[in-house]
């Protein structure tokens, strides 16, 4: 399989995973790669979201200025910037380790129920 196969099918996933919880991209999602920092915090400045949910273990120790292991950082709201995070695997990640999927659909829950008790 191709690199760009790959890739696509962990959009496909990523937007199953979205769905599963009344979330569509353009409608009520926002989607964008960590970046340069200074243009991350411009985005979130300008965007002001209710949560922010980072895939992937390099984003998450990013973000969180943390050496801890994805598994230690999943399944807690964390604060950025003022903003509440939730951190879980890469759909990438999902499509060879399925065994993940149900702490990534806990981790799902768990922004949905963050978002819902904001509101």
């Amino acid at each position: 399989m191709t690199e760009a196969a790959i890739e696509a099918d962990a959009g496909i996933l990523l937007d199953k995973m979205l769905i599963a919880i009344q979330l569509q991209r353009g409608k009520n999602v926002y989607l964008t790669q960590l970046s340069e920092a200074p243009y991350f915090k411009r985005q979130l400045a300008l965007i002001q979201p209710k949560l922010i949910f980072v895939f992937g273990e390099k984003a998450a120790q990013t973000l969180l200025s943390s050496n801890e292991t994805l598994d230690a950082l999943r399944g807690k709201v964390h604060q950025y910037e003022g903003c509440a995070l939730i951190a879980s695997y890469a759909p990438v990640h999902l499509l060879t380790q399925t065994q993940d999927k149900a702490k990534a659909w806990a981790d799902l829950c768990l922004a949905r129920d963050t978002v819902l008790a904001m509101k």
